[in-house]
């Protein structure tokens, strides 16, 4: 079954790799951290995209209740699996990214963050994360998952 739900969220997957790889590009292009460069969040994609494919996990994916949160999980363990990465690699390597901004890891603007301290955080999230998209997942389904098409809807040629 995990088999299945990795192949079945491949798309949010690929979605948090691009974003990741946009926030951490926005360095090298020298955009400043604050409301505009913020908007591409992680975990706003993780959490919504756990929603979303919660809500179309059993008409769509096919999955029962334990599948619903595999996905969940498995959405948000791979976004703080590259939130962490993305931050490991700007602290190893002295990069001033986005992931290493003294407001996103303390919560203090402009305040510079060791290593130490500003990964304390991120491996909290490592244990939270997937908690939240278990909640969205669940959510999603619970809610929204009478909304979701079944596989013909839409079909051409009925």
């Amino acid at each position: 079954m995990f088999l299945d739900v990795l192949r079945f969220v491949r798309l949010p997957f690929a979605m948090l790799m691009i974003f990741t790889a946009i926030r951490f590009s926005f360095s090298f292009f020298h955009v400043p951290y604050g409301n505009r460069s913020n908007s591409i969040s992680l975990v706003v994609l993780a959490v919504v995209s756990g929603i979303y494919y919660g809500a179309i996990s059993k008409k769509v994916g096919g999955f029962n209740w334990t599948g619903t949160i595999l996905i969940g999980l498995s959405i948000g363990l791979f976004g703080q699996i590259l939130i962490f990465s993305a931050t490991l690699i700007s602290f190893l390597g002295n990069l001033d990214t986005h992931f290493v901004n003294g407001d996103a890891l303390i919560g203090k603007p402009g305040a510079v963050v060791t290593m130490a301290a500003g990964m304390v955080p991120r491996t909290v999230a490592l244990v939270t994360g997937p908690i939240v998209g278990i909640i969205a997942s669940s959510l999603g389904r619970g809610v929204f998952g009478w909304l979701a098409p079944t596989p013909n809807d839409g079909a051409r040629g009925k």
